[in-house]
């Protein structure tokens, strides 16, 4: 069968015929699909599947979708272009993005190496005096309505396409660490509040000196006062900050503080804490009070092929940001699409700036409707009842309700075997390449391995659901 890449908008019709039985228009992945509603309340670690969220429902909820610097902030973050990025990840069919935060006024990035101007500020440049860039000093207890305004705008735009953001409260370790700290809004010299006289270095900003301490909890409870209402989010403390002096001990402190300030509010939220590549903050995340972690490369697991199956800690959100950074490489990324959900953790895919403001590449394409597909199968998988088996399949990567259903990633080729409980099954054959559906039919199996021949030359997604007998595909050992 050819692999051919479909254009966009032909793939989309295709996989959502093919995934509904050709009834009704396309649902998951044409731009102009109805939303879908996101929840009847803030997400919750669901009670009897713990990898995964559930909201007011009661569902199993798996997260996946792309998330890029500047969707706020920044030159390419006009509200137009925030609402268009919006739209960009639903038409992927993404459930989930994260919102980052910058108060690091200059910042560097992969295709712009100088430093970009950033804008809207959390603070408003009140004066007097100069801060380092030319422009006036900031006023850290001063909050800037027009960074709310964009927030909010953002958040009610991704609620009414059923996406899902995290709050980044804090930015982002790498804006201050070393000599990027004299571009912060918080380095003593680019503020005028004498609380932050120690500020001289990013290792300070975690020292929890009381003065500083008491505005950054300003801070939070005033991003907390401006997004209470709204049921598709979570906080991110900071990303990437583990490597931090005293950032373990910050980041609790954070932690207790977002959570005694929502009680008081109308609803309360899931909190969060990332690691980033070659840092070790495995073990100081997995011993936090936050309720979901992102893996660095020095957390046990290997979380670059997927992240192990037989887990019992905290509900991970597999980002390729804390892994390779920024990174587009086809064939690898979207298999580790495939290998992360099928090892029962959520996926997320780090975009650089050009996502914003360039047309789509067709390879960095079939990376967004993989994280699209699996959001898709999530949907029609009971995820309350599955859990990754990798030792049901050769092929190491499986999800699975013995009896009821199974999902199957092949990430190489040819031949492999599942171990089914004794049943009759419909099958379904998914090219995760091409995005699209190359056979379907039924089977009946008796316990044992059963050894499955993929229709596609190379990787295959094989889906297996309880139901009458037909005809019978494969062999049994």
């Amino acid at each position: 069968m050819s692999r051919g890449y479909l254009p966009h908008r032909l793939a989309a019709s295709l996989i959502a015929f093919a995934l509904t039985g050709g009834a009704g228009p396309p649902s998951r992945f044409a731009e102009a699909a109805p939303p879908e509603p996101v929840s009847t309340g803030p997400l919750r670690i669901h009670p009897e599947n713990r990898r995964y969220f559930t909201d007011g429902t009661g569902k199993a909820i798996y997260l996946a979708g792309s998330h890029t610097w500047f969707s706020i902030q920044g030159p390419d973050a006009a509200p137009e272009r925030s609402a268009a990025f919006v739209d960009f990840i639903k038409s992927r069919g993404h459930n989930f993005t994260r919102v980052w935060s910058f108060y690091s006024y200059l910042i560097a990035t992969p295709d712009s190496p100088d430093n970009t101007l950033m804008s809207p500020w959390p603070y408003l440049r009140t004066g007097p005096g100069t801060a380092a860039d030319g422009g006036a000093k900031f006023d850290l207890t001063k909050p800037d309505p027009t960074y709310v305004e964009r927030l909010r705008a953002f958040v009610r735009q991704a609620r009414d396409r059923g996406i899902f953001c995290s709050i980044m409260l804090f930015g982002s370790y790498n804006q201050i660490r070393d000599k990027k700290f004299t571009n912060s809004s918080w380095h003593r010299g680019n503020n005028i509040n004498p609380e932050t006289s120690l500020l001289s270095t990013g290792s300070d900003f975690f020292e929890m000196f009381p003065d500083v301490l008491a505005l950054q909890e300003a801070h939070v409870r005033h991003v907390i006062d401006a997004l209470n209402e709204f049921d598709n989010i979570m906080w991110e403390v900071m990303n990437e900050a583990m490597d931090a002096p005293n950032a373990s001990a910050w980041h609790h402190h954070i932690l207790k503080v977002i959570r005694t300030y929502e009680a008081t509010k109308p609803k309360q939220h899931l909190t969060g804490m990332t690691g980033g590549p070659d840092q070790s903050g495995a073990g100081r995340m997995s011993l936090s009070g936050a309720d979901f972690v992102s893996p660095d490369n020095g957390t046990p697991g290997d979380y670059k092929n997927g992240g192990p199956a037989a887990y019992t800690g905290k509900v991970v959100l597999n980002d390729v940001d804390h892994l390779w950074g920024v990174s587009y490489d086809e064939a690898l990324i979207r298999a580790w699409v495939w290998k992360t959900f099928t090892r029962g953790h959520h996926a997320l895919f780090m975009e650089d700036r050009r996502v914003m403001n360039a047309a789509p590449l067709q390879s960095d394409d079939r990376i967004r409707y993989a994280l699209g597909h699996t959001v898709n199968y999530s949907r029609r998988l009971d995820l309350a009842r599955t859990t990754p088996r990798s030792d049901l399949s050769s092929t190491g990567y499986a999800l699975a309700d013995p009896g009821a259903e199974y999902l199957v990633y092949q990430p190489g080729s040819g031949a492999f075997t599942v171990n089914l409980a004794a049943g009759r099954y419909d099958f379904e054959w998914f090219d995760p390449v091409d995005g699209v559906v190359s056979a379907t039919g039924t089977l009946r199996a008796a316990t044992g391995d059963y050894t499955f021949v993929p229709p596609l030359a190379g990787e295959a997604v094989l889906y297996l659901k309880s139901a009458p007998p037909a005809f019978g595909i494969g062999s049994s050992k």
